[in-house]
């Protein structure tokens, strides 16, 4: 393989795939469509903290509530929803 110009697609399909939707985004699909565009704006806000986050969403009865782990992970971008 002499050429470089095909590197970036070639090495994208080589990506293992991330697996199953994360909890955080489970939740949000059981949500009424304002308390979602709430809780994303929240998620990303970086002046919110992930257990401010959480402490919220138990308040309001979310359930099932997504731990702290997932929450962060899902904030970060380290789940498939956000792939």
């Amino acid at each position: 393989m002499d050429s470089w110009s095909t590197f970036g697609t070639e090495v994208r399909s080589r990506v293992s795939q991330r697996g199953p939707r994360c909890g955080v985004a489970l939740m949000l699909d059981d949500l009424p469509d304002n308390a979602q565009a709430a809780v994303r704006r929240a998620l990303t806000d970086r002046a919110i903290t992930t257990t401010a986050i959480q402490d919220g969403l138990k308040v309001r009865g979310v359930n099932p509530l997504p731990s702290l782990f997932t929450l962060g992970n899902h904030r970060r971008g380290r789940c498939k929803c956000e792939s």
